[in-house]
């Protein structure tokens, strides 16, 4: 969208709510592979800060949360089994430099 900032290059943004909502331990997030990517490309995801006390993202400002990949049939992007989101906000994905 307009309002995300083109240099962190994400190909989908996803937004979770309800906003705010911790989890622990960090939860898996799987999406459809809506930008096509190739089948197990290796992917970021990157957390929205929305919370000035929140420990994972700066307020207004994107964190890189998780790592994660393509599945090998190419239809969905899920976050590693190591990784996951530390709280519902707005997710940002990328393919991993």
């Amino acid at each position: 969208p307009p309002a995300v900032d083109p240099s962190f290059g994400f190909g989908m943004v996803v937004a979770l709510t309800p906003s705010t909502t911790v989890m622990c331990p960090a939860a898996a997030l799987s999406v459809p592979n809506s930008p096509g990517w190739k089948a197990g490309a290796r992917v970021e995801l990157f957390l929205h800060g929305i919370d000035v006390a929140e420990e994972w993202a700066p307020y207004g400002g994107w964190a890189k949360v998780s790592g994660g990949s393509v599945s090998a049939d190419g239809k969905t992007i899920a976050t590693d089994p190591d990784g996951g989101l530390p709280a519902l906000s707005v997710v940002g994905i990328r393919l991993a430099n």
